[in-house]
């Protein structure tokens, strides 16, 4: 019997604008700006029971565990964004510069008119129970349920005064699966899995967000023959998610229909040698949405069709003991823009690469380092509304211990 227990806190300031730009050919952009000001401060807490029981032919496992979350957020927006008369809005200009030799000296402080306030709380309390039952060696069994109840609340306040917006909201989710462990080496499996993930903060008309509710059904193939070290995945999902969060031209997320995402993925590991390992992987993603009552089964923006991956590992402590050393390539494909937005065209599809070395000083403590972009290739990595650059080249340095 195992009690393991979690426990995390997060605080974060933030200090973030964001402006909003708009090119004029050949080498003008006039600008907008929205402003992000204030405290996050999150806190969890996990608890779990876990007891194992066995018999001649059957070996089971039972989880119970209890979650608690609580989410502090306190911010002031500000932003140059109107709303006209006849309910309309846009960004208004702060101020237009040369998009090839902008002259920063000549910047002034920007009138983003009366600030909004934002005062937002949300607690949550969840209880699950898991139960995986293996018989007789060959069959594995899976089931469990989870019951989440989140309160939220927000305080709005502006210049034409304040709002408080809000729920109470609970949800039963459930997960179901089996696995067959062939003789052979070929093990099948089909699963099932609900989610609950409630959502902070509000959207362009002032209501609090809906906490976003999915369904998974997956089924799959392992394969790991005997006469060869490694082994390949094959499997096939569908994913259906409620009230997924889309980018508009408000400067804040709205609330849309139902996100469907249906595809294939396959990995595989294997070691070339002793001391080789090469880990490779696909995805194809078909991931469409309901924007609208005119604008059904669009594509997502942000998620490629077709993305894949390579890494190789080299222990390469028969030189140097202790030394490990890997590196990689991704691959994201050919992505689409948000329906109706200003973005002309597919985004490009990008290739990076990435390197890790590692050393471990005895059996518990081990440095390691991590590059990821290692030529620091600048490209964009999708586009909604609006479009983002890739990560550039990172350095991650960590030291850790094993008990």
């Amino acid at each position: 019997m195992g009690v393991p227990a979690k426990a995390r806190y997060a605080h974060l300031e933030l200090k973030n604008v964001y402006p909003n730009s708009f090119v004029t050919p050949p080498r003008s952009i006039s600008r907008g700006v929205i402003d992000r000001d204030g405290d996050y401060d999150a806190y969890t807490l996990d608890n779990r029971l876990i007891a194992r029981t066995y018999t001649e032919n059957t070996e089971n496992t039972l989880l119970l565990g209890a979650g608690y979350q609580k989410l502090d957020l306190n911010y002031v927006n500000r932003d140059s964004f109107r709303t006209l008369g006849d309910g309309s809005s846009f960004f208004a200009n702060i101020d237009t510069v040369d998009l090839y030799q902008p002259d920063y000296a000549a910047f002034s402080e920007p009138d983003t008119g009366d600030p909004t306030r934002h005062d937002l709380s949300q607690r949550q309390f969840g209880f699950y129970v898991q139960d995986q039952l293996r018989v007789a060696d060959n069959w594995i069994f899976l089931a469990g349920a989870r019951y989440d109840n989140v309160k939220s609340s927000e305080d709005l306040s502006d210049n034409t005064g304040r709002s408080d917006q809000g729920y109470d909201d609970e949800q039963v989710s459930l997960t179901a699966g089996a696995m067959y462990l062939g003789d052979n080496g070929i093990s099948p499996y089909v699963s099932y899995s609900e989610s609950f993930t409630p959502v902070a903060g509000s959207g362009p008309s002032g209501d609090s967000y809906r906490p976003l509710e999915g369904r998974q059904l997956e089924a799959g193939v392992k394969i790991a023959p005997f006469d060869i070290d490694g082994y390949v995945t094959v499997a096939a999902f569908d994913v259906e998610e409620d009230n997924t969060l889309i980018s508009t031209g408000a400067p804040v997320q709205e609330q849309a229909g139902e996100r469907r995402s249906r595809g294939l993925e396959v990995e595989g590991v294997g070691y070339l040698t002793d001391a080789l390992q090469l880990t490779a992987a696909y995805t194809y993603t078909d991931a469409r949405y309901d924007v609208s009552d005119a604008q059904q089964d669009e594509r997502v923006p942000l998620v490629p069709r077709h993305a894949a991956s390579a890494r190789l590992d080299y222990d390469a402590s028969q030189f140097v003991p202790g030394v490990s050393v890997g590196a990689g390539v991704r691959y994201v494909g050919e992505s689409e823009p948000s329906p109706g937005s200003s973005v002309d065209g597919s985004v490009s599809s990008a290739t990076v690469f990435d390197a890790v070395a590692s050393y471990d000083f005895n059996p518990n403590w081990t440095a390691q380092v991590n590059v990821n972009n290692l030529t620091d290739k600048e490209y964009v990595s999708g586009c909604d509304f609006y479009c983002y650059y890739g990560a550039s080249r990172s350095v991650i340095g960590s030291i850790s211990y094993r008990w």
